[in-house]
């Protein structure tokens, strides 16, 4: 087996398209944390999207009321999260796990209720999301093939890199989520209510989440099963953290985890005498260690800063 086999122009592109998901649930970790609030439901927000995408693209057969459809339920279920956490006063990351297990089984019985089946469902004729080829990029060396190509959501979602930099530092709003995060007694003496940047905060995640969970149902696989997302949403939230909740460090640390998704992936077609389980477990491997490193970094910037701020 040669280095070549592994490392292509169609390995980019995988690359590329599996990080989509993990990125738009990552944007939507970022802000949410950037306002104060560890969203951890970012895997329920996705998989809601993804069974609701999914559900409507089969009633209407318009793919884009399906994406509209994944968006709804994702804001909805970012909702829940709000509700509980800026009004029940819940922690936020036990609401988040409580989220994530109602997510996983509501879909789990509705897709059983009202389409009759279980594990995995796809409606009949079901074509996913088309590919867009974009003839002056598909000629850049190495990368234009993998750029080309891709579906609708895979560049809404690099669009949505450059909007949240824009919203978090060029905008008063992104102005308050930093404050509000940083210190929301300050904001709130400026005028700036906590709850409502937060639960703008969030339901924004709900957005992105519905996006990501769209694309995983009608761009990336083209049905919905019971759990598909698999652990993206933890990924996306470990890929914002490695990005220093920065929009293009995230962006970074999402194709770091596309590709290791993709390297599994292609292992797993390959004739390498791997156990599929060690295959599979290296992308959250990879995040333990991420988010090792990033703690470890923080901790050495903290006690650097601590030394300077002590006088001799």
């Amino acid at each position: 087996m040669n280095l070549s086999d592994f490392f292509d122009s169609d390995l980019l592109t995988s690359t590329i398209r599996v990080a989509t998901p993990v990125l738009l649930a990552a944007l939507g970790g970022l802000l949410t944390m950037r306002a104060g609030i560890y969203n951890i439901a970012l895997e329920g927000q996705m998989i809601s999207g993804s069974f609701a995408a999914i559900a409507v693209t089969a009633w209407t057969g318009n793919l884009y009321l399906g994406i509209l459809g994944g968006i709804l339920a994702g804001t909805l279920t970012s909702a829940l999260l709000a509700l509980a956490v800026l009004k029940f006063n819940a922690n936020d990351i036990v609401a988040s796990i409580a989220i994530n297990l109602l997510a996983v089984g509501l879909t789990g019985f509705l897709l059983q209720t009202i389409f009759d089946v279980r594990g995995t469902y796809r409606p009949e004729g079901m074509h996913g999301l088309p590919a867009i080829d974009i003839p002056w990029v598909e000629n850049i060396p190495i990368i234009g093939p993998a750029i080309s190509g891709q579906t609708l959501l895979v560049y809404v979602a690099l669009g949505l890199v450059a909007f949240t930099h824009v919203l978090l530092y060029r905008t008063p709003l992104g102005l308050a989520i930093r404050a509000v995060g940083e210190k929301p007694d300050a904001a709130r003496t400026a005028g700036v209510s906590p709850i409502l940047v937060r639960a703008t905060a969030v339901l924004y995640s709900g957005v992105l989440c519905g996006l990501a969970g769209a694309h995983l149902s009608l761009g990336y696989a083209s049905e919905f099963t019971v759990g598909m997302t698999a652990g993206r949403g933890f990924t996306g939230f470990s890929a914002a953290i490695f990005g220093q909740l920065q929009p293009w460090g995230t962006l970074a640390a999402s194709l770091v985890f596309g590709l290791a998704e993709a390297l599994g992936l292609r292992m797993q077609l390959s004739d390498l005498a791997l156990p599929p389980d060690i295959v599979e477990m290296v992308p959250y491997v990879l995040a333990i260690v991420a988010i090792s490193i990033t703690c470890a970094i923080r901790m050495w910037r903290l006690g650097s800063t601590r030394r300077r701020e002590v006088p001799e």
